[in-house]
């Protein structure tokens, strides 16, 4: 075994082979949070008792236990406990509090070796203390609903909620400003069970469907993100806020908006219900609880301005100054519940390969200050189920290649202020299944470049005067009688 010499207040430790320590304090506390139990024979009890360790191999893996076994099924398996005084290897168990003080540099030289951690672990870094003690208010207790729920039915260990922490999970503390810097690339691989699991190791409920199998990553407060692409070490600024920084004279960023006062908007679709949807959004919520629900919270949001209110202190900000580039290859599905604005400040490119669907249920306004374009190749549909206007201040040409139908199944008016000329090249026809009537408030011309025919049973002219003047003869075959009252008739060939 191992040979201990002190000398000089040098301790050094000459091993041909395994070694074995074993340490325990006065009075010694086994379990975190129970307070003492026992004094110089509880710690003997933990010296001289089994070994906590089993054997594994280079990969943590016994070969009493399959890696496959379950957390639910861990308390029927009897593995082999590891015999400490083979001298197969290192063991080192201490049991107490322990104080290191080292006012030097730590250098750690190993080869392949891996270092595999079993438990629970809890870790507190204090970057500000310049004392070995806790204060400044550093201090923090995670909630014990985040460390068990009752979707896992599990019996929670008889401590102070404080304690919870310290005997479950793996928990990790930070007072500071963290500093980080990598070279070289990151990988990362998660994964997670189907059923929810406490931070000790309870099995309870079924997870949602999209968190099952999936590694779950849950933030809870508010938060601050910048992203700052092209610094370089030569930029001398570390902040967009920065008087130096190129972005600190930037124009339009600011998170307030009148129109995202969610207790107006809220109240506003409150006070009108809700819409019952058709089309595309009736089919989609047909059937479907969740999504009607969801669809009914939007216009009668009940409470929902009071926990949505619209300030800067309960805002998630993420900023990126630089030039971007995202890809997405898949399926992709965006869903905003509640009111949601969109500024650009510059131009704007959009280009939709494939089949485009857009479904408004409300009120939709669309303005445009300056050129407007649409070219449609293809059949175009347009419908209005209710009043539409128009209104064109300035020319308007209108060009049709093909044929032009145009139904009216109701009153229409039309009124020109000014000059109006129509050109046909061809045939016309107008067909009146009732009486028409046409009031002309002065001169009226008609020019014919060829001949005028006229068919009907009846025809009655009521004029003051009529000049017809002819450059040819005028031939008149009616099939009935022909009446023509007027004071003066000159007719000139």
């Amino acid at each position: 075994m191992a040979m201990n010499r002190v000398i000089n207040s040098i301790w050094a430790e000459i091993s041909a082979w395994g070694s074995l320590i074993k340490t325990a304090t006065n009075p010694y506390h086994p379990n975190p949070g129970a307070g003492t139990v026992g004094a110089n024979n509880q710690g003997l009890a933990a010296i001289t008792g089994p070994s906590p360790f089993i054997k594994v191999d280079k990969n943590g893996i016994s070969p009493d236990i399959q890696v496959s076994t379950s957390l639910a099924d861990i308390g029927n398996v009897s593995p082999t406990p590891l015999d400490e005084n083979s001298g197969a290897c290192h063991v080192v168990r201490q049991y107490g509090d322990i104080y290191m003080y080292n006012d030097g540099n730590i250098i750690s030289w190993g080869g392949n070796g891996k270092n595999l951690s079993f438990g629970n672990s809890y870790e507190e870094n204090h970057g500000w203390a310049n004392q070995a003690s806790v204060y400044n208010n550093e201090t923090f207790h995670i909630p014990p609903g985040a460390m068990y729920s009752s979707a896992t039915k599990s019996s929670v260990p008889a401590v102070p909620e404080t304690d919870l922490q310290w005997l479950g999970g793996t928990v990790s503390k930070s007072w500071g400003v963290e500093f980080n810097y990598s070279y070289g690339s990151s990988y990362e691989w998660s994964s997670g069970p189907n059923q929810y699991i406490d931070a000790f190791g309870s099995v309870g409920d079924d997870l949602t469907d999209v968190k099952q199998g999936k590694h779950c990553t849950y933030s809870y407060g508010t938060g601050y993100e910048e992203t700052l692409v092209s610094w370089d070490l030569g930029s001398g600024w570390f902040h967009a806020d920065d008087s130096n920084s190129p972005y600190a004279s930037r124009k339009h960023d600011s998170w307030q908006s009148p129109y995202l006062s969610l207790e107006t908007v809220a109240t506003s679709f409150a006070s009108g219900g809700a819409p019952t949807p058709g089309g595309f959004l009736g089919s989609l919520l047909a059937g479907n609880p969740e999504l009607e629900a969801a669809y009914d919270e939007v216009y009668n949001p009940q409470d929902f301005a009071q926990r949505n209110t619209w300030t800067a202190s309960n805002l998630l900000v993420s900023k990126t100054f630089g030039n971007t580039y995202d890809y997405h290859y898949g399926p992709g599905l965006s869903i905003q519940e509640g009111p949601s604005e969109e500024r650009n400040y510059g131009n704007s490119s959009s280009t939709v390969v494939g089949n485009s669907v857009e479904s408004v249920t409300g009120n939709s306004t669309s303005t445009v200050t300056g050129n407007s374009s649409e070219t449609v190749t293809g059949n175009a549909t347009s419908m209005v189920q209710g009043n539409a206007t128009e209104q064109f201040w300035g020319g308007k040409a209108e060009f049709f290649m093909g044929g032009k139908s145009e139904m009216i199944l109701g009153a229409a008016d039309e009124i020109t202020l000014s000059v109006k000329m129509e050109i046909k090249t061809l045939g016309a026809i107008e067909v009146f299944g009732g009486v028409s009537v046409a009031t002309f408030l002065g001169l009226l011309i008609e020019v014919q470049a060829g001949g005028k025919f006229e068919f009907g049973e009846l025809k009655l002219k009521n004029h003051v005067a009529e000049v017809d003047v002819k450059d040819a003869a005028k031939v008149q075959v009616a099939g009935a009688a022909q009446i023509q009252s007027a004071p003066v008739n000159v007719t000139t060939p």
